[in-house]
């Protein structure tokens, strides 16, 4: 049974990661320092692993700067690119765990569901996935029916009258 202080510390966490603030025109991310000290540790977490590797089978020097040509690097930015991999962590992270401005769901809908981030199933999350294999079900049942009915599978190419 968790105690009272867990349960507190818990919670805490819980709303100062559900908050959002980006500011109104949604070009600066405002962080506490909890934050900034957990994004530090996921970069440093990501840089050993892609410079010396881990127990899992990912080699060490994975990630390099060589790896990337000169022109044409689709999304990734010239520079540090496991600091590049770790941002993008926090931010799939953030949009994740960060209420909606105006909202009660994540940018995700709360998914993937995890209570500790405070995710759990929103009410438009579980009519619309009724709503969804309600439709779905009744539309493949035609579709097979159709398929077999009218025979659209493959003649056998070899048939032993033959």
């Amino acid at each position: 049974m968790l105690s009272i202080e867990t349960i507190f510390i818990k919670n805490n966490v819980i709303k100062e990661i559900r908050k959002n603030r980006l500011n109104e025109d949604q070009t600066i991310l405002h962080v506490t320092d909890a934050q900034v000290f957990g994004i530090k540790q996921v970069e440093a977490y990501y840089q050993k692993v892609f410079q010396n590797g881990d127990d899992w089978g990912i080699a060490g020097g994975l990630i390099q700067e060589t790896h990337m040509p000169e022109e044409d690097r689709a999304y990734v930015a010239e520079g540090d690119q496991i600091k590049q991999i770790s941002h993008f962590f926090f931010w799939t992270a953030w949009i994740s765990s960060t209420e909606r401005v105006g909202g009660e769901i994540t940018y995700t809908n709360n998914w993937p569901y995890y209570k500790d981030a405070g995710n759990t199933m929103s009410y438009s999350a579980i009519l619309w996935s009724g709503v969804s294999i309600t439709i779905l079900a009744p539309f493949i049942a035609i579709i097979l029916y159709v398929f077999y009915r009218y025979h659209f599978g493959m003649e056998p190419a070899f048939t032993k009258d033959n």
